[in-house]
């Protein structure tokens, strides 16, 4: 690696909070997937899909500085989180559909719209500009937040925990799997109600992705533990902006959290591995593993 990507590796395991193993992981692993990333000309989209937790941004990040310092190209990256829908417009969705579509996370309670106008201004080489969400206070932030992309970039990287998620056959969502739907989603609604949006304006999303990259983890076991660490990462920079902590999560809440994403998520572990692009397998220690992509090639 040159002397520029590796002062920028160590800056951002400093930045992720990451073990000084990752150092390892990221040549072995990481590197290999940027050279495969960087073969095809742009103007593409690469989508990251992995669970709670599972290291979707870390991975972003990591990605980004191989392929604009090691290949010279130009990259963004914009989260499915980003297009969540503000507070207010869940409010109503949460009043006319379903009450737990008040909850960001799920298909339903993004902006489509916005993520397909993004996807096809980038691909059309022309300006977009990308919005932004503050999890801290669990909405939007102004537009004049919002950063627009001027120069086209040759790729964008799209990370989020449901990235190209296909929708369940509908005998797949009679039976709930956890409590929240069994007290909450009791006649199927808020269920029913996601996969189709699914079927519908994500399908059309997710079909402009390029290349689709999986993090594969071990189980959905896995996840609350990941999700718990996430959420310390983020109470600690909050109170190193000085900022409030009063809208993280506690851990009855962040079970309760995760109860919504189950269902997609234990159904992405089953589906995406087999049709992503690349896939990174992940061990119970938060490791990567492996590495192979659709051309049969793999790294131990």
């Amino acid at each position: 690696m040159s002397p520029e990507l590796n002062a920028t590796v160590g800056h951002l395991i400093d930045s992720h909070r990451l073990p000084v193993h990752y150092a390892y992981q990221f040549g072995k692993f990481i590197v290999p997937l940027a050279n495969r990333l960087a073969c095809a000309p742009g103007p593409r989209i690469i989508g990251i899909q992995g669970s709670q937790g599972s290291g979707k941004s870390t991975l972003a990040d990591f990605l980004k500085a191989v392929l604009e310092i090691e290949h010279s190209l130009s990259v963004e990256v914009v989260s499915l989180d980003d297009f969540y829908l503000s507070k207010f417009q869940r409010s109503n969705l949460a009043s006319t559909v379903h009450p737990l579509l008040q909850t960001r996370g799920v298909p339903g309670t993004h902006d489509t719209n916005l993520m397909i106008s993004v996807f096809d201004r980038f691909k059309q080489s022309k300006s977009f500009t990308l919005p932004s969400f503050d999890k801290s206070i669990d909405d939007l932030k102004l537009k004049t937040d919002w950063r627009t992309v001027e120069s086209q970039p040759d790729l964008l990287i799209f990370e989020g925990w449901c990235v190209g998620a296909s929708p369940q056959h509908e005998s797949e969502l009679f039976r709930p799997i956890n409590d929240l739907e069994q007290i909450q989603d009791a006649d199927k609604k808020w269920r029913r109600y996601v996969n189709q949006t699914l079927s519908d304006d994500y399908a059309e999303a997710f079909a402009k992705i390029d290349e689709l990259v999986v993090l594969e983890v071990p189980s959905f076991k896995c996840v609350y533990r990941w999700r718990s660490e996430q959420e310390q990462k983020l109470i600690a920079r909050l109170k190193e902006a000085g900022q409030s902590t009063a809208s993280t999560m506690t851990v009855p809440q962040l079970k309760h959290f995760i109860q919504h994403y189950q269902r997609l998520t234990q159904h992405c572990l089953t589906t995406l591995p087999t049709v992503a692009d690349h896939v990174l397998g992940i061990d119970e220690d938060h490791r990567f593993v492996s590495l192979k992509s659709a051309a049969d090639k793999e790294t131990h």
